[in-house]
């Protein structure tokens, strides 16, 4: 043990600290230079990070025990699979989002609450204006609209991500009054 922290003075010893200190101040201009160069860049990074809001729901979906008719169905797990992988499809079908963005007063709280929207600098500047349309709005809550499938179980999760905590949280709400 003793020998090994020798051996690590050691080199300390051979390398004296004047030494950086001297290269340190010799290169000071450059050393400023790179380290505001990276503080910037940061900070541009920072600037382009957008927030993002998850609104959440449980969805526990009713067993169809009372239709079984033989005893192959009752232990059969593929049948209970199906049946939730229907209920997926039909939550994330075109027909559903349809009848959110076809509905005036669906579409008028969409619209304004886009329209709202804070974008950070970059897109800002850099980004033409976008037409908030029902080709828009149905392509939104198709891209941040998503169903999972709790395994073994009748407990669906849906989530869906936005920029603005109003939009998620209607989306979601609209998703699933129009499902039921």
């Amino acid at each position: 043990m003793l020998n090994k922290t020798s051996e690590l003075l050691d080199i300390f010893d051979l390398a004296d600290l004047r030494f950086f200190l001297v290269i340190a101040r010799k290169n000071l201009k450059f050393i400023l230079f790179t380290s505001i160069l990276m503080s910037l860049i940061v900070f541009f990074i920072s600037l382009n990070m957008e927030k993002k809001y998850l609104s959440e729901a449980t969805i526990v979906i009713e067993p169809d025990e009372n239709k079984i008719v033989n005893i192959n169905e009752a232990y059969s797990t593929i049948v209970n699979s199906n049946r939730i992988n229907n209920l997926i499809a039909i939550l994330e079908s075109d027909e559903v989002i349809s009848h959110i963005i076809d509905d005036e007063e669906n579409q008028l709280e969409f619209k304004s609450l886009y329209s709202n929207v804070e974008k950070n600098v970059f897109n800002r500047i850099f980004t033409k204006k976008i037409v908030i349309d029902k080709g828009y709005i149905k392509e939104i809550l198709t891209q941040n609209f998503k169903v999972i499938n709790l395994t073994d179980s009748d407990v669906l999760l849906l989530s869906f991500v936005s920029n603005n905590p109003k939009i998620s949280q209607l989306a979601l709400t609209n998703i699933i009054s129009s499902y039921q």
